[in-house]
């Protein structure tokens, strides 16, 4: 393979534009994030020597096996339907406004139903324009309690992690190139 082939093949990947919780129940919804990062949660492998003196007689090597991953989300908006369903309280509008959020009861196992979350990033050009989008997709997934900070002179920033760990017959991870967003009107 020359080095002209592997620049068409590889994807420069800009902004992230939107994510997007599908919950079990319930219609999708869109919410905006700043920062995704995006860890593998491995069940590590082992290695073994068998050594005699100067000479490694055999090894034993089992392979580290994928989980799923870690998916931190940093808001600098407080987004309440991605808050409650990270946190797993319950988020009240009043249409598309902001009414309520009442976090799970202490001491108590919080319910977190699990969804999907789709992130969505566009792919640029040499130009710099979009050229298409990509849709990662990670299924399986719960929250963990959000943390979140206010500071005087600052905004509400907003931190959480989402656990996918998808049953053994889905993949861990899909990334799909589209060329248009599923949420675009048209």
């Amino acid at each position: 393979m020359d080095m002209d082939t592997c620049r068409l093949e590889a994807v420069a990947i800009g902004t992230l534009i939107a994510v997007e919780f599908v919950p079990q129940e319930g219609d999708p919804f869109l919410a905006y994030t700043k920062e995704v990062q995006i860890t593998p949660v491995l069940s590590k492998g082992s290695y073994r020597e068998l050594r005699e003196d100067t000479v490694v007689a055999a090894v034993k090597q089992t392979p580290d096996i994928l989980l799923g991953y870690d998916l931190t989300l940093t808001d600098t908006c407080f987004n309440p339907r991605a808050f409650a369903a990270a946190d797993g309280g319950e988020a009240a509008l009043d249409g598309h406004a902001f009414s309520s959020y009442f976090a799970p009861a202490v001491f108590t196992a919080a319910s977190r139903p699990g969804f999907g979350l789709r992130l969505y990033a566009a792919q640029k050009n040499e130009e710099g324009e979009d050229a298409g989008y990509l849709q990662l997709s990670f299924a399986g997934c719960t929250g963990c309690p959000a943390s979140f900070s206010l500071s005087l002179g600052g905004f509400f920033l907003t931190s959480y992690t989402i656990r996918s760990r998808p049953d053994d017959t889905t993949q861990s991870m899909k990334i799909v190139r589209l060329s248009s967003l599923p949420f675009e009107e048209v």
